[in-house]
């Protein structure tokens, strides 16, 4: 066993949300539907600085979704497929489905169904 101090520790109700270490929520007190909490995580994804603005609107895109459907990143697609579309950011949702096949989390399959209903919705649009 090791000792109190000589490890880092992170307790298990913190909030999974990455951001700075002052920024911790816990989820026993807190619904998953609540605006400040929706509003924190908001806030710690802009505060990134090693991501694009288009790979942060992805990110907030997605988290979103996901606080209204979680496990389910063919309805995520289905759903916010257009959204990705206008705004640019379906390769981020690519990069996404190629992490997860490489998590072994979705088969190759699935990320090839995903990926083609991506792209069915055409090019993007041009201003």
């Amino acid at each position: 066993m090791i000792p109190y101090g000589e490890m880092s520790f992170v307790h298990p109700t913190y909030s999974r949300v990455p951001g700075p270490s002052s920024a911790k929520v816990y989820h026993s007190v807190i619904e998953d539907t609540c605006d400040w909490k929706m509003h924190l995580i908001e806030r710690n994804i802009r505060d990134y600085i090693d991501d694009t603005p288009q790979e942060k609107e992805f990110m907030l895109l997605h988290n979103q979704f996901r606080s209204k459907f979680r496990h389910s990143i063919t309805k995520f697609v289905e759903t916010c497929g257009m959204e990705m579309k206008k705004k640019r950011i379906r390769a981020h949702c690519v990069a996404r489905l190629t992490r997860l096949v490489q998590q072994n989390k979705m088969s190759p399959n699935n990320m090839a169904i995903l990926t083609q209903k991506l792209y069915e919705l055409g090019s993007n649009d041009r201003d």
